[in-house]
């Protein structure tokens, strides 16, 4: 059956956050398989000081786009060598497109909160969301760091 709406309160969004590994972010990975048939939606919080990946890049199955809601980050991309070729202030009201399989990382720079959008056109699954593969995990996740774990 094709869900038609789908509504999120904020209180339901608020709600439904959970804590990243690195104690520092928290998301809610809102809409995708199960509520869409072609596109993915979630909700971010980083704190400031906050990198992510914690070391390295990561990379995903598909594109992505994300927006910024409040507060301030730099976005870093690499070649395929993991090499930095980009990096872009953005900020509140900002807006990015990361390509299928770019490696990029994210700063989280100011003093508040960084909160963001993310949209993908790819139902994934609930409640994991977009596999974010990374250089530096054995995960797909990309969460767990290898000297950590293994």
């Amino acid at each position: 059956m094709t869900v038609k709406c789908k509504v999120l309160h904020a209180k339901e969004i608020e709600d439904g956050m959970v804590d990243g590994s690195d104690n520092l972010s928290r998301r809610h990975w809102m809409l995708g398989k199960g509520t869409t048939e072609n596109s993915f939606a979630g909700i971010w919080h980083h704190e400031p000081g906050c990198r992510l990946p914690q070391y390295g890049w990561k990379w995903h199955d598909d594109e992505e786009i994300e927006y910024i809601v409040q507060g301030e980050m730099t976005l870093m991309i690499a070649d395929a060598e993991g090499n930095q070729v980009e990096s872009h202030d953005l900020r509140k009201g900002d807006l990015f497109f990361i390509g299928k399989g770019v490696k990029h990382a994210s700063e989280l720079t100011g003093k508040e909160t960084c909160i963001g959008l993310l949209f993908c056109p790819t139902a994934y699954e609930l409640p994991q969301g977009q596999p974010a593969w990374s250089d530096q995990t054995e995960d797909p996740a990309g969460w767990t760091d290898k000297k950590a774990k293994f």
